[in-house]
Order: C-alpha cells, then sequence, then structure tokens
C-alpha cells in the first residue's frame, strides 16, 4: 500500500508542480530576473570549455531544476502558500484543494526543498532504466490481453465481466506502479517523505 500511495501522490503532485509553475510566470517577474542570472551564471561555469570558443549549458537536468526552485526558497511561508493556492485555483483545481487542502501544504513544502523535486526530475536522466520501464510497461500490456482472454467466459453476465475487469485495471496498475517504484526509488523517496511527513501518513 505504501508504494500505492507513493506513486499516486507523487504523480498528482508533478503534475500540479508543472501547471503551477506555468501559472505563477505572471506573478513572479522579480524572481524571473534573478533566475535569469543563475542560469547565466551557471552556462559561464558549466558552459565554456577550455579554449572559451562557447559557451553551452551542460549542467544535469536536476542542477537546472535546483536552481530554478532557488526563489521559492527565499519567499516566507505565507508567501509561498499564498501564491501556491492562487496558482493552483487559477489551473483548475480548486476543487482539489477544496476538498484536500493539505495539497498547498504539500506542494509548498517541495518547491521549498533544495532535494525533493530536483530528484525526482533525475527519473528523465535515468535513460537506460526508462528504456527498461518501457519496456516491461509493453509486456504488462501483452499480459494484460491474455490475461483477459484466460479469465473472460462466455457465460459471464454484466456484472461478473465488469468485477473482472476492475480486478485486472487494479492488478496491472499496481504492477505498473511497483515497477517504476523499483526502477526509480532513489529518486522518489525525497518528495515521498515530504508528502508523508507533511500529510502525517
Amino acid at each position: 500500500m505504501k508504494l500505492l500511495k507513493l506513486s499516486l501522490i507523487i504523480g498528482l503532485l508533478t503534475g500540479a508542480f508543472f501547471s503551477f509553475g506555468s501559472d505563477l510566470e505572471d506573478d513572479l517577474d522579480n524572481i524571473e530576473s534573478q533566475m535569469e542570472s543563475v542560469v547565466q551564471k551557471a552556462q559561464t561555469q558549466y558552459g565554456q570549455d577550455e579554449n572559451k570558443e562557447s559557451a553551452r549549458p551542460t549542467q544535469s537536468l536536476k542542477e537546472t531544476v535546483r536552481m530554478a526552485l532557488g526563489p521559492f526558497r527565499k519567499m516566507s511561508d505565507e508567501e509561498l502558500h499564498r501564491h501556491v493556492e492562487d496558482s493552483l485555483k487559477r489551473s483548475g483545481t480548486g476543487a482539489l484543494i477544496k476538498k484536500y487542502p493539505q495539497t498547498i501544504d504539500v506542494v509548498s513544502e517541495l518547491l521549498k526543498d533544495p532535494e525533493a523535486l530536483p530528484s525526482l526530475s533525475g527519473v528523465v536522466e535515468r535513460r537506460d532504466r526508462l528504456w527498461f520501464f518501457v519496456g516491461i510497461n509493453i509486456g504488462i500490456i501483452f499480459f494484460g490481453i491474455a490475461l483477459r482472454k484466460l479469465t473472460s467466459k462466455d457465460g459471464d453476465g454484466l456484472v461478473a465481466r465488469a468485477r473482472k475487469g476492475l480486478i485486472r485495471f487494479f492488478f496491472l496498475n499496481v504492477l505498473r506502479i511497483a515497477t517504476f517504484v523499483y526502477f526509480f526509488y532513489d529518486e522518489l523517496m525525497p518528495a515521498w517523505y515530504i508528502v508523508k511527513d507533511t500529510l502525517k501518513l
């Protein structure tokens, strides 16, 4: 159950974070200038070769995310909570935060933490494991087709088919989630600890 909770919550919060980031741009003009300055410094530090013929940014995605989140860590808790709440409302998740107000706390804590979201973004950099995960997912799709044929019977009624379909759906998705957590456990854990501590799970 912990693996299931972890993956579902991380998936929700990741989507909320990216929609939050796009909505917040109009409200953070002063922060944007700071971020541009940070990126320019990063390009100078990481992008120049020995002959200084070019300046190409070569820092990892994790470092880029970490630098981008820097301005959020300078905001007060009250200011950050207000921005998160306003941005989530504008992104169409107002009903969600009304039903689960802890979402604001979780997103705020994730934005302030220097490691959680950078570590989560590290999933994209694990190309070898991503390919393994994609391959296993393709296998799970074929397994699901075979499982459907094995469990279906001509005499099954509507209720029986719906029940079996629901069981297959949960089984296959738990299998996918467990596989994802297995491959990217280290990248997921920092964000999971914040979610767990904030929600007191």
